[in-house]
């Protein structure tokens, strides 16, 4: 009945868990591919509260999957036996050891029923008594009785289900009473919108391609850490036990890559690994409805049995698990929640019984693209209980009303958990939209939707489309290898390069090259302009209408556009009506004086020939792309304004229609093609025009004049006229304006890129690289190196870093070279580093760039050791081909994290395997590359790695309940390595393990010949505050001091601490700077996020601790509650600080983290800029739902360099978005100014 022979070895095994989960909630499933002490999964019971057995103990039951591929071979039951009898015997002792009484084998063989000589009696048998546990077999009738009642795991696994139709299968039995007509209903919607996008359509290329043929997945990056919804938080996936892992596990890059392959990431999402809510995020043009159309064209040839299609696609893009796509324009729901019915041509109300909600749109839309079939909200709530749904929303950004859009994000919001809560098996939403810089401020809320950002094409994936393309076009072989030279040649070109990077443009950049070989133009708008103009002469030689009529056919698809993208804007879905086409165009030609008898002629080569426009709705109009809607909009508006004339002033002309442009977000991708369409003498004025617009209200405190012209500049606008390209480039650099672009680059939406060398890069590189050598701000500097790195080869980086050694200290100077990211791919010899130059601050930055294959020689391989045993806190997964060594092995071992995870983890797993499932595959290279290189370390180091090893073979139940593992560990590690920081954070961490019994050593830690023991014994004192007063008055080394406050930071008790406060503050003081920053760090190197153990402290204990020191008030405020932290950061910024230390990061970052609520603004700003004046830095980002009022907004925007340039990009998002809502709708600019009046 089943095909499990269609999933293979790994698969087969992952299905098995599923079944086994199923029957066992509690089931651990196991990675597969790794090795597994003879699991893959298993069940623990512990007996605490079954008075038979003792309160420590468990019970165990072991699950072996073991896949036949060869099921019909009658030697295959017989091998499997004896097999596993041999294998797995050694295995199941020791887990005997551990509380296993009970095992299961799984396979796909079918079992034969006679008594005792049966194979299932006969197995059961043998197994007992090999394995000498009760063991039990589920044959292939045991997996399918289990998978009959399991209909969610066939969605899953749809390999199994070899039919011509699956969505039959997978519904069977599932819809209810009406289940023949829903069922009908469905496969009819699918079917209609399979027909519907089976071609990829882009007909200004005279190009028709089936999904197949053309398709290239596209890259895309989950956007910031600290934009992404809490539960998707990598640093709390790190923290929290397991219900976070997947999110780590998933978005494991691999080695040599950057991003994620979009269409494959959504495609392959089962499980905790699953985004139910996203928003992906894309420029125009950049492929955000083409990836949705893909997802769903793919579920829909599985879905409807269309085999050939599938086969079609390469393997990594077929879906693994099923869902019924839903795809949906927002355009549409918008107006059906506005009470508009979208599925009928002409404007009419909606049935008054119609639910105005997400389910309702769904229901209707199926009625409508189903032919008719009856289906009703109830009908789609069945579905949903039977099944896996994916709704692609696509084009949020082209909603422009903002109540419109805040409905939307309502009902969405509401409505996919109306259909989750009807009990379906899983709902994913997908919702396209461009960036917000585009669009205005409503959004989805980002504690519910993660984010993603569709990237620039890779060049493998532009190499790929492109010769997929020439395949589609048809092209011979000589012809496509020509197209492929001339863009080789011509993508080394900067302003060509930029033009590739997105998949319509590229498209676009193809069809010229093979019409116009290698001239092509400079200017984004001109080669629209081009495009267009190759495409009317290709039409013109097939049809007389458009022959005849050229200009007037290209002057009225300027005019739709511009109706249908203000139409949009007031609340439309940016289509237009059939008769009101043709009214439209009857009362156009009629207004220019043209001959109205050739409305029909034109009407047909309007929708027929030129196919600018669609029909997506029967009898319905519309721009096939929006881009190409924007691109004739801006031309309309050009070419109809008036020149601007001293002596008869007129409303709208050329500059007051681009100021209106600029002014709304709506319409911003209009006015970079507007902006390309100034010619040389007009350029100058244009300048003039920013520069002014920058000094007028609401602008004048924000960066979106500067903004505006960078983006234009990128797009090459000034390049005709080299004296307004440095006007411009003088006014963008402006200080402290220049602030504000840069903290958009670093923390906000910038719409910047890379500048070509005509459009002023030099110029703006120069004011860049001048800054970066004066500042003495950290965040500036990252953000300078960040804008220079984005402009200049590593070459030129390299050459001017060097040149710049002299002009500020050592460890600047190393800084500078970090945020240039020149350690990470540049070698020492590109570098040009001698011995004298290489110094401890260049170390530690190659070091934090985990660059220890230059390290590994004679001549700094002791220095670099000594660094990251004592003075560093770095380390981690993802040791790279090539770059391992003995600096590499220590790196890895030493790193902290992994052992916060062994202590705090649930699972009772290996911690191995727990590491494997929060960090992917690359922690589980790094630790073979470790066990391979084993044999060329020392004696010691090869028993340090060896002992790594045994600590990552335990339990984690054993970690976090035993002292035992850990003093082997550090044992090894110190014989290794001696005393360090690095052990030290190690030992400390294993001091807290959860056991009674352990009462450690009353040793002097350097005395300690078992560290852990003796931290564990200090450790249970930590709420003796008498013995801490005792240790802290001792006299003894600096660096003891420091091991024991680190200790008493990371365990003591809010009662002690308080008790030992004037001790405490005299011994913190007492340390040398060197020891107060490795206090500090490596205290917080272990920490994630907010901490469990956090305390609160008295009013009066807390007025206590403000008045004393600043060390004081950083060393209790890293325990205290944060908004406690808050009034000591407050206290700290009124102290004198000493220039680097932890201090002033420390109250600053707290100050603008805390700032989240309206009241502590007035308190905390002006200590912000005390603090930040005096050189304070913090690379803290601030999250979206942070809150700052209008005025203090204001304020920053007024003075950005007073300010971190994270508050800097958050105040000037505010201003520019409450500009934003202010601008009037474009339409009604252009009537109050009477800009188309005669």
């Amino acid at each position: 009945m089943y095909h499990y022979e269609m999933l293979g070895d790994e698969r087969f095994q992952q299905f098995c868990q599923a079944l086994i989960a199923a029957s066992f909630p509690n089931t651990q499933c196991l990675p597969t591919g790794q090795p597994d002490g003879g699991r893959d999964a298993f069940v623990l019971r512990w007996m605490r509260e079954q008075q038979r057995l003792p309160a420590l103990e468990r019970e165990l039951v072991i699950f072996q999957v073991k896949f036949i591929k060869k099921v019909n071979d009658s030697r295959s039951e017989r091998d499997m036996i004896e097999q596993i009898a041999r294998s797995e015997k050694a295995k199941l002792d020791k887990l005997k050891g551990r509380g296993a009484f009970k095992y299961y084998l799984i396979t796909n063989l079918k079992g034969t029923a006679h008594p005792d000589a049966g194979s299932i009696d006969r197995v059961n048998k043998a197994l007992s008594e090999a394995l000498e546990v009760e063991a039990y077999c589920w044959w292939r009738d045991d997996l399918d009785r289990r998978l009959d009642n399991a209909s969610g795991i066939k969605w899953s696994y749809p390999e199994i289900l070899k039919a011509t139709d699956l969505l039959e299968k997978l519904v069977a039995g599932q819809l209810g009473e009406e289940e023949e007509r829903r069922r009908g209903a469905i496969r009819a919607y699918v079917t209609a919108q399979y027909e519907e996008d089976k071609e990829l359509k882009f007909k200004q290329t005279d190009l028709r391609s089936t999904m197949t043929d053309l398709f290239v997945d596209l890259p895309m990056w989950p956007l910031s850490p600290w934009n992404t919804p809490p539960r998707f938080n990598l640093k709390r996936a790190i923290r929290a036990p397991t219900r976070h892992s997947w999110y780590a596990h998933e978005l494991a890059i691999e080695p040599g890559r950057n991003t994620l392959a979009a269409a494959s990431f959504f495609m392959h999402q089962t499980g905790y690994t699953n985004f139910e809510n996203v928003v992906l995020e894309g420029a125009p043009g950049q492929g955000k409805s083409t990836i949705t159309q893909f997802l769903c064209q793919a579920l829909r040839m599985a879905l409807l049995g269309k085999s050939q299609d599938l086969a079609a696609i390469q393997q990594g893009l077929r879906p693994s698990q099923l869902r019924i796509p839903f795809r949906v324009d927002l355009r549409d729901l918008a107006k059906w929640i506005s009470g508009i019915d979208p599925f009928h041509a002409k404007q009419r109300a909606l049935d008054e019984q119609e639910p105005r909600s997400l389910e309702g749109f769904l229901a209707g839309q199926i009625r409508f693209l189903s032919g008719g079939h009856s289906f009703n909200v109830s009908d789609l709530t069945a579905v949903a209980r039977a099944s896996h749904i994916l709704l692609a929303l696509d084009g949020f950004d082209e909603v422009a009303e903002i109540g419109l859009r805040q409905q939307l994000v309502t009902e969405i919001s509401k409505g996919t958990n109306r259909l989750v809560a009807a009990g379906g098996y899983s709902v994913q939403a997908i919702v396209t939209s461009r960036p917000a810089a585009f669009a205005k401020s409503v959004r989805f809320p980002r504690e519910t939707w993660a984010y993603f950002e569709l990237l620039p094409l890779e060049q493998s994936q532009i190499d790929e489309y492109t010769t997929k393309w020439t395949k589609a076009k048809g092209l011979k072989d000589s012809e496509a290898l020509a197209l492929k030279q001339i863009l080789e040649v011509k993508i080394k070109e900067s302003h060509t390069q930029y033009l590739a990077k997105n998949p319509m443009q590229l498209t676009i950049l193809l069809s010229l090259i093979n019409s116009r070989g290698a001239s092509l133009p400079e200017k984004r708008t001109a080669m629209y302009d081009a495009y267009m103009d190759t495409f009317f002469s290709r039409e013109s030689e097939k049809s007389t209408v458009v022959r005849d009529n050229r200009e007037l056919l290209i002057d009225i698809h300027r005019y739709l556009a511009w109706k249908l993208q203000t139409s949009a804007e007031t609340g439309e879905n940016g289509s237009i009506e059939h008769s009101a086409l043709r009214t439209l165009l009857f009362s156009y030609l009629d207004r220019e004086g043209e001959n109205t008898s050739i409305v029909d002629a034109l009407f047909n080569g309007i929708i027929e020939r030129v196919g600018a426009l669609v029909s997506r709705v029967q009898e319905t109009y519309e721009f096939e792309v929006q881009p190409l809607r924007e691109y004739f909009a801006a031309r309309h508006l050009y070419e109809t304004a008036p020149y601007p004339s001293d002596e008869q002033p007129l409303a709208g002309d050329k500059f007051d229609r681009f100021k209106a442009l600029v002014r709304n977000p709506y319409w911003l991708n209009v006015a970079r093609f507007y902006g390309g369409c100034f010619n040389k003498g007009e350029i100058l004025t244009l300048v003039n025009e920013l520069t002014e617009l920058s000094r007028q209200e609401p602008y004048t405190w924000t960066s979106h004049p500067r903004s505006v012209a960078l983006m234009l500049l990128g797009d090459w606008v000034f390049t005709q006229y080299q004296p307004a390209v440095r006007q411009i480039i003088a006014f963008i650099t402006e200080y402290p304006q220049l602030r504000q672009l840069l903290a958009n680059a670093e923390h906000g939406n910038s719409l910047w890129s890379s500048l070509p060398e005509r459009s002023g890069r030099g110029e703006f590189v120069e004011v860049l690289w001048k800054r970066l050598f004066t500042t003495k701000l950290a965040d500036e500097q990252r953000a300078l190196a960040n804008a220079i790195q984005q402009n200049t080869p590593i070459d030129e980086r390299i050459t001017r870093w060097k040149a710049g050694a002299s002009m500020v200290s050592l460890a600047v100077w190393a800084r500078i070279g970090s945020y240039l990211h020149l350690y990470e791919v540049a070698s020492l010899r590109d570098l040009c580093l001698d011995h004298i130059r290489l110094n401890d601050e260049i170390l530690k930055h190659l070091l934090m760039m985990s660059r220890y294959d230059l390290l590994e020689n004679e001549a700094y391989f002791e220095r670099a050791k000594s660094l990251l045993l004592d003075s560093m806190t770095n380390g981690g997964v993802g040791l790279e081909q090539g770059r391992f060594g003995r600096l590499a092995m220590i790196a890895s071992l030493t790193w902290v994290s992994q052992y916060t995870i062994a202590q705090i983890d649930e699972t009772d797993l290996p911690l191995k395997y727990v590491l494997e499932r929060r960090f992917g595959s690359r922690f589980a290279r790094t630790v073979e590359v470790i066990e391979r290189q084993a044999d060329t370390l020392a004696p010691e180091e090869r028993e340090a790695a060896e002992a790594y090893r045994l600590f990552l073979d335990t339990q984690t139940s054993m970690l976090s309940t035993n002292l035992a593992p850990w003093s082997e560990l550090v044992a090894a590690f110190r014989k290794a390595w001696g005393d360090c920081s690095a052990i030290d954070r190690i030992a400390f961490w294993g001091a807290g393990v959860r056991s009674k019994g352990a009462t450690g050593s009353d040793v002097p830690l350097a005395e300690a010949p078992d560290l852990v023991e003796a931290a564990r014994y200090i450790r249970l004192r930590s709420g003796a505050p008498m013995w801490w007063r005792e240790q802290l008055l001792a006299d003894q080394p600096q660096t003891e001091r420091r091991r024991l406050l680190q200790l008493l930071l990371q365990w003591g008790t809010a009662k002690t601490l308080v008790k030992v406060l004037d001790v405490l503050d005299t011994t913190l003081n007492s340390l040398d700077l060197g020891q107060w920053d490795r206090l500090i760090r490596d205290y917080r190197s272990g920490q994630f996020g907010e901490l469990t153990n956090l305390f609160e402290l008295s009013k009066s204990d807390l007025t206590r601790v403000r008045q004393t020191s600043a060390r004081l008030n950083l060393y209790l405020g890293l325990r205290l509650i944060p908004a406690q932290r808050f009034e000591l950061a407050k206290a700290m910024a009124e102290m004198p600080l000493i220039g680097g230390g932890p201090e002033g990061p420390f109250a600053l970052q707290t100050l603008v983290t805390q700032c989240r609520e309206a009241t502590r603004w007035k308190s905390a700003l002006p200590k912000i800029e005390t603090l930040y004046a005096g050189g304070a830095s913090t690379l803290t980002r601030v999250d979206r739902d942070y809150s700052m009022p209008a005025s203090v907004a204001l304020r920053v925007s007024s003075a950005p360099e007073h300010y971190p340039l994270a508050l800097v990009a958050f105040a000037d998002a505010q201003l520019t978005a409450q500009a934003g809502t202010q601008a009037p709708k474009l339409v009604e600019v252009a009537n109050e100014e009477a800009w188309f009046q005669p």
